[in-house]
């Protein structure tokens, strides 16, 4: 998978998604909000092949089938990393043109 330099940067990043999850397991309305925000700011701040494509998927399948019985917080948390996935996997464009050289 990963090799040389980039090994550690995708071990960090794999354990920052495995924390964001934890998050969005949580009843806890807060953290999920948080959980959510996690992968919103994981998005927008690391490399498009440190985020696996499957597992975005399947977080934009949880978001489609939980989405409507959360709370605001969580909604509006859930809303923000449905848009940054727009932005960054999406033909938007924003991200190669202004976050990455």
């Amino acid at each position: 998978m990963a090799t040389g330099a980039m090994k550690p940067i995708v071990k960090r990043v794999g354990k920052n998604q495995t924390l964001a999850d934890g998050f969005i397991d949580s009843s806890v309305d807060l953290t999920m909000s948080g959980g959510w925000s996690c992968h919103e700011w994981l998005l927008g701040s690391k490399k498009d092949e440190e985020y696996d494509s499957n597992k975005l998927q399947k977080l934009l399948r949880w978001v489609e089938e939980s989405m409507h019985t959360q709370s605001d917080y969580t909604k509006q948390s859930m809303n923000r990393f449905v848009i940054a996935v727009g932005v960054s996997k999406g033909k938007i464009g924003f991200k190669s043109k202004h976050v990455r050289s």
